[in-house]
């Protein structure tokens, strides 16, 4: 396509963000629309190989859409023609904005595959936020039309993103949380960090800020819905973009013969030896570190290893041995096929598989000498995540609250553990890596929602009441507490227990290096509230490390539970550009752009609070 880029020379001001809506998208209204003709026409040298065939009268309607006020100026339109000129009437939410004149080109239909351009319609004009409607209407044309390919918009907005201008996201920049000031002259400013890095998959928390405080013993967290306006609730994981392999690898339609060439995959290598009556088929792969969620790391989950046969006519034994993590060969148990029993399959442990080596799966495939001339074919091989389960346990339970005492079926801390008691009754928990607490709903007495979790490794997640009319809504971003480096890819510290006050709905949380502090929750039907008080960490890990990071994810605008932040309810920022430090004693974390990701998940603000602050605020 000739004249698509803009030439600098051309453009009356450089302004931020060149955009352009495809007029095959456009709805077209023919003048005569009981003529049946090609509208949408193939053309190779067009933008995406599309343009839209019009003639005298014809209009075609587009839309786009702005996040706020923004000066907006249509660059160019590419167009063929071939024939005498064409006039095209320009309107933007029905006002007239110019006209586009095509040039008289006569080459025989060759020139319908040359695209010009017409250059600046109009003058620049200043639109307001939401959808608007541009009209492009043939007010003149000869008996042969014109072709429309495509048309250019410059928009003073540098951080305009192509979906948001095709109103397939929705962002609100007047959502600024400027209302919640956070500036208090009686408490010292913390120090905000960003240690956030830039990620592919929407299961990977790559946003940290680091929260430092050399004196400060109290904080508050504030859970609260959305400010965007969505009753979509979005809320399972979404792997798009995520390294996630499972299978780990897998094969197909495998014949097994001892001197066959091997089989290569992306993920592995299948080798063969052996004789007829004793077949060594092995598989190599790398350790492919798959997706790290917010829980675990699942490299290290157990697999099962999987096999199903092609029509045989005998007893065939198999034998699986494997190496991995530990360096020597594990051997796991024989098992037989048969005609009748095609599929089998192999557990294999958690913490098997190597980060650092190559791992290896052997299976030896054994039959009589007489039964070995005939084939064996692998209908199906591969190696797979084993299946998680999770336990719960009630620990208390009164007319307002639940808690519950979480044992994840892989704990990605491997041996570390805390114990929970519960003040009350004295019982003490050795098996919980999270405790749960659900807080009765005021839309149904039978109903409780998650409201807070903490977990052994010091994450914690928050949430307001399920709003009216849903069922359950995802935590999405989540606060570390205490000492921790933010620069691991997940932070963590090391809690070694927890004393819960039921009654107070308090809990003491003791960490194994002696740090301390106390939490307790307040909810209200719009919000809940976490009051982080009597913080005890040495003042060498005070310098050195954060007391709190804000942990979450962000892709882009529109697949994230979190993008942008305000401090002191200033101007705010996007939470992944490269801010570095800022300082104040109150920060909002927020979605400006509807997620597809956790929609209904909360907005999250973190204040500082003076010594003289009680946790009934």
């Amino acid at each position: 396509m000739n004249g698509i880029l803009l030439p600098l020379f051309m453009l009356p001001m450089i302004w931020a963000k060149i955009v352009k809506l495809e007029i095959e998208d456009f709805k077209l209204k023919k003048h005569e629309p009981w003529i049946i003709r090609d509208d949408v026409v193939t053309r190779s040298r067009a933008s995406g190989q599309f343009s839209v065939h019009l003639f005298q009268n014809d209009v075609v309607i587009g839309e786009f859409c702005l996040p706020g006020y923004r000066k907006v100026e249509l660059v160019n339109m590419m167009y063929s023609n071939d024939g005498p000129t064409d006039v095209i009437d320009v309107s933007i939410n029905r006002k007239h904005v110019g006209n586009a004149q095509t040039k008289m080109l006569i080459g025989g239909k060759s020139g319908w595959d040359d695209f010009r351009s017409t250059w600046n319609i109009g003058k620049p004009m200043t639109l307001p936020p939401g959808r608007h409607t541009i009209i492009l209407n043939v007010t003149s044309s000869d008996r042969w039309g014109t072709e429309l390919d495509v048309i250019l918009f410059n928009i003073e907005d540098d951080n305009l993103s192509d979906k948001a201008f095709r109103c397939a996201l929705f962002c609100f920049e007047n959502i600024d949380y400027s209302d919640v000031s956070g500036r208090r002259d009686d408490v010292p400013s913390a120090k905000f960090v960003q240690y956030s890095r830039s990620a592919t998959c929407a299961e990977d928390d790559n946003i940290k800020i680091a929260i430092y405080h050399d004196t400060a013993r109290k904080f508050l967290i504030t859970a609260s819905g959305p400010r965007y306006r969505s009753f979509k609730n979005d809320r399972n994981p979404t792997f798009e973009g995520c390294r996630a392999t499972n299978p780990i690898w897998r094969f197909d339609n495998v014949s097994v013969e001892p001197s066959r060439a091997s089989v290569e995959s992306s993920r592995a290598l299948v080798r063969f030896a052996g004789k007829n009556e004793n077949i060594e088929v092995t598989v190599t792969f790398a350790a492919i570190e798959r997706l790290k969620t917010r829980d675990f790391d699942t490299m290290n989950i157990g697999s099962k290893l999987y096999v199903k046969l092609r029509n045989i006519s005998s007893v065939i034994q198999v034998f699986v041995a494997y190496l991995g993590q530990n360096r020597t060969w594990t051997d796991l148990s024989w098992q037989s096929f048969n005609p009748e029993i095609l599929t089998r399959n192999w557990s294999i442990p958690d913490w098997s598989w190597s980060k650092q080596r190559g791992n290896l799966v052997k299976l030896t495939f054994v039959r009589t000498l007489a039964e070995s001339a005939s084939p064996i074919f692998i209908e199906e091989i591969g190696l797979k995540q084993r299946q998680l389960n999770t336990s719960k346990k009630s620990l208390f339970e009164n007319e307002e609250f639940i808690i519950e005492g979480v044992d994840l079926d892989f704990w990605w801390q491997k041996e570390k553990r805390m114990t929970v008691t519960v003040l009350q009754t004295g019982t003490t928990y050795t098996d919980a890596d999270c405790i749960l607490i659900r807080y009765k709903q005021q839309w149904k007495a039978d109903r409780h929602s998650r409201i807070f979790q903490i977990c052994q490794d010091g994450h914690i997640n928050l949430a307001p009441p399920v709003p009216h009319g849903l069922d359950w809504i995802p935590f999405g971003s989540s606060v570390l507490l205490g000492p921790a480096d933010p620069r691991f890819t997940r932070p963590y510290t090391d809690i070694q227990h927890i004393d819960i006050d039921a009654r107070l709905v308090s809990l003491i949380v003791l960490y194994r290096d002696n740090s301390s502090l106390t939490l307790s929750l307040k909810p209200s039907y719009l919000e809940t509230r976490l009051f982080i008080e009597d913080v005890f960490v040495s003042s060498e890990k005070r310098a050195t490390l954060p007391l709190i990071t804000f942990v979450s994810m962000w892709v882009t605008d529109g697949n994230a539970d979190v993008d942008h932040v305000t401090i002191n309810g200033d101007s705010p920022r996007h939470i992944i550009q490269h801010w570095g430090a800022l300082y104040g004693v109150s920060a909002t974390f927020f979605r400006q752009c509807i997620s597809s990701h956790n929609t209904q998940s909360p907005d999250i603000r973190v204040d500082v609070l003076g010594y003289e602050d009680e946790a009934n605020l």
